[in-house]
């Protein structure tokens, strides 16, 4: 099946506000984090890319990472992942300033070598001020992390992920998390603990109305006729993969 992606994001102007507020303020010096919910399909990623585009073409630098089903086992994935990234083209940070943190960031990045390894468990408010340390010192000009599908995520990394929520003010940094509302999760506790919480803004996605997903058929497909249109409006349902899927599917999707 042929792949149709929409050129722009539909029905959302309200979220994309939200993180257009939150982008400014987070390199204005005020971090924070952006939580995006909502069922498998509904538009999580895109908006996350959506976010991370905008950021770019602002001058903060964008890595990303991913948690998969597998990643409950494996402490901290998607934050090492980001940081593979955020790394493959420079050095860690050689501020003596920096060493007495090194020996707690050695479970996210295995290949650390510091001079005091770490003795015993390392606290998760004492993991976060050391990346809170590390990420300012690489990323002066504003940094934002995308992680996606955090309902995966290892039970360190969503206490990390915590910790920076609370403490990101002062930082030009923002943290962009996406995670399934619909599947009980450690990540899905914490989100409703910060509800309310200074600098967490959480974008809860509904499905889009008819109107939207004309306007979504069009986009992808100018020349759309009215058959298509009420096919697609029909069968999607209101989420947005579904739609793209129709769009590329003579037929049902695999997605159904």
């Amino acid at each position: 099946m042929a792949q149709v992606m929409c050129p722009v994001v539909i029905g959302r102007d309200a979220e994309l506000a939200a993180v257009d507020a939150a982008l400014t303020a987070a390199l204005a010096g005020h971090g924070g984090c952006v939580v995006i919910t909502g069922e498998p399909g509904i538009g999580k990623s895109r908006l996350a890319v959506e976010t991370a585009r905008r950021a770019a073409s602002r001058g903060a630098r964008v890595v990303t990472g991913r948690a998969v089903p597998q990643a409950e086992t494996a402490a901290y994935r998607p934050l090492t992942e980001a940081l593979a990234e955020l790394l493959r083209d420079q050095g860690l940070p050689g501020d003596p300033s920096m060493e007495p943190w090194l020996p707690a960031l050695a479970a996210l990045l295995p290949g650390i070598t510091s001079p005091a390894p770490a003795s015993g468990e390392v606290p998760p408010a004492i993991r976060g001020e050391a990346l809170i340390q590390l990420l300012r010192r690489l990323a002066p000009r504003g940094l934002v992390i995308v992680l996606e599908d955090l309902h995966w995520a290892d039970p360190d990394t969503v206490a990390l992920m915590e910790y920076l929520g609370d403490h990101l003010e002062g930082e030009s940094l923002l943290c962009v998390l996406t995670l399934r509302a619909s599947q009980p999760s450690a990540a899905l506790d914490v989100t409703r603990r910060q509800r309310g919480r200074r600098g967490v803004r959480h974008l809860s996605l509904d499905r889009l109305s008819d109107a939207d997903m004309a306007r979504m058929v069009r986009a992808c497909v100018p020349d759309a006729d009215a058959g298509l249109l009420r096919r697609v409006q029909a069968s999607a349902e209101g989420v947005p993969l579904l739609v793209e899927d129709l769009l590329a599917s003579p037929g049902l999707p695999e997605s159904f």
